[in-house]
C-alpha cells in the first residue's frame, strides 16, 4: 500500500511540474526588467506545425548571429508631447503602463513625410488583456500622439490553453496639405499549444504558444487627387509565453499564409551556460550595486564566507570582459569595492564576482 501511494505522489508531482499554465498580468514585462535577446542566424530551422498539448519544442540548434537587449520605458519618461493620450488618467483605455522604442516607419507612396523617433505605448489590464494602445512619433519632424481606436489586443489575460479572441485595431492621422494616412487590422489571436520549449546552452520551459495572424490595409489618402491608396498586408507572430518571464522566450515573425509561412525573423532569450560552473548561493544574495543605474562610480557591496582571492569582472552583453580586478576578501565580513564606469558604452552588464570555484552575479545598467 505505501509502495503504490508513493508511486502516485510522485505522478502527482511530476503531472503539477509539467502542468499547463497561466499567463497572467505578473508575467508581463516591466519598466524595471532587463531582457537580452539573441537573434537567430538559422531561424528557418524552426518548425512551427508543432502545437496543441504537451508538446516538446527542440529548438537546442538555434544559433546567435548577435544580441540586444529591450528595456522598457515609463510613459513619464517619454516626450512630453507623445504623452497626450498615454499618460492620462480620464482615459483608462489609454492611460498605458509602460512603453518602449520603436522603429521608423518605411516611407510611405506619394506621401512626402518622415514617421521617427518612434515610442510605443502598452497598457496590462488584468482579467481582460495585453494591449499596445498607440505611440508617439516624429512626423516630418513635428512631434505627435497616435492613438489605436480600437485598442491592439494581442494576448488575453489571463491567457490559458484553448483560447481564441479576434479583434480590430485601427489608426490614423491627418497630414495638413497632403491627405492621410492610417492602418485598419484585425488580430485574431490563437493560444494553440502549451508544452516544453528548449532553447541553446540549456535553457528549458514550460511555455504557452501564442500565434497571432494580422490582417488588413494601410491607407493613404491624397486630398489633392481625391483618391486613395489601399496596401493590404498579413503578418504571423508566434511567441511562446512562461511565467515570470517579462518577454516571450522566443518569438518568431512570418509572412504568407498561416498553411504556408515564411519566417521572416527570430530571436530568443539569451540563456548563460553554467554548467559545471558552482553558484555561490550566499555570496550571490548578498551581492550589491549603488547607484544602479550607474553613469560614473558604482560601489559593489557583498559578503562572502571566505578569505582570499576573488576576482571581480565586468561582462558587456556582446560577451566581451571589460573589467577584470583581482581582490582580497575578508571572511564572514561586509566587503566593498569602486569601479569607474564612466568611460563605458551605454548599455547593460554582468558583475560577476569570482571565489575558490564559485561564481556569484548581478546586472548593471551604465546610462
Amino acid at each position: 500500500m505505501k509502495k503504490k501511494l508513493l508511486l502516485l505522489i510522485a505522478i502527482a508531482i511530476n503531472t503539477h511540474a509539467w502542468a499547463q499554465i497561466t499567463i497572467t498580468g505578473s508575467d508581463l514585462p516591466t519598466t524595471s526588467g532587463v531582457y537580452i535577446r539573441d537573434n537567430a542566424s538559422n531561424a528557418n530551422s524552426i518548425d512551427l506545425n508543432v502545437s496543441g498539448a504537451n508538446a516538446t519544442w527542440d529548438y537546442t540548434t538555434l544559433a546567435s548571429s548577435g544580441m540586444d537587449t529591450i528595456t522598457y520605458m515609463t510613459v513619464a519618461s517619454t516626450n512630453f508631447a507623445y504623452q497626450l493620450y498615454f499618460n492620462n488618467p480620464f482615459s483608462p483605455n489609454y492611460d498605458s503602463d509602460l512603453a518602449i522604442k520603436g522603429v521608423d516607419f518605411p516611407s510611405i507612396p506619394l506621401v512626402p513625410i518622415t514617421i521617427t523617433n518612434v515610442v510605443n505605448y502598452f497598457k496590462i489590464a488584468d482579467n481582460d488583456g495585453y494591449y499596445q494602445t498607440g505611440f508617439g512619433a516624429s512626423i516630418s519632424s513635428i512631434p505627435a500622439s497616435v492613438k489605436y481606436d480600437p485598442r491592439d489586443k494581442f494576448l488575453p489575460l489571463p491567457c490559458t490553453f484553448g483560447v481564441n479572441i479576434s479583434n480590430p485595431f485601427e489608426w490614423n492621422f491627418d497630414i495638413p496639405t497632403v491627405g492621410s494616412y492610417g492602418q485598419r487590422k484585425t488580430r485574431t489571436v490563437e493560444v494553440d499549444g502549451w508544452g516544453t520549449l528548449n532553447l541553446p546552452n540549456g535553457g528549458t520551459y514550460n511555455t504557452l504558444r501564442v500565434k497571432s495572424t494580422i490582417e488588413g490595409i494601410d491607407s493613404v489618402y491624397i486630398s489633392q487627387f481625391g483618391f486613395g491608396i489601399a496596401i493590404p498586408s498579413t503578418q504571423l507572430e508566434y511567441k511562446w509565453y512562461a511565467q515570470g518571464e517579462g518577454e516571450p522566450l522566443l518569438t518568431v515573425n512570418a509572412n504568407g499564409s498561416a498553411a504556408n509561412p515564411t519566417i521572416s525573423a527570430a530571436n530568443y532569450k539569451h540563456h548563460e551556460n553554467t554548467a559545471g560552473i558552482k553558484v555561490n548561493h550566499l555570496l550571490n544574495s548578498n551581492l550589491n550595486l549603488y547607484p544602479n543605474p550607474s553613469q560614473e562610480i558604482t560601489q559593489i557591496k557583498y559578503y562572502t564566507p571566505l578569505q582570499g582571492a576573488l576576482t571581480i569582472s565586468l561582462i558587456a552583453i556582446t560577451g566581451n570582459v571589460v573589467l577584470h580586478q583581482q581582490e582580497q576578501s575578508m571572511a564572514n565580513t561586509n566587503n566593498s569595492y569602486q569601479i569607474n564606469v564612466s568611460e563605458l558604452p551605454v548599455g547593460f552588464y554582468t558583475l560577476q564576482i569570482s571565489q575558490q570555484g564559485s561564481v556569484a552575479s548581478t546586472k548593471l545598467v551604465v546610462r
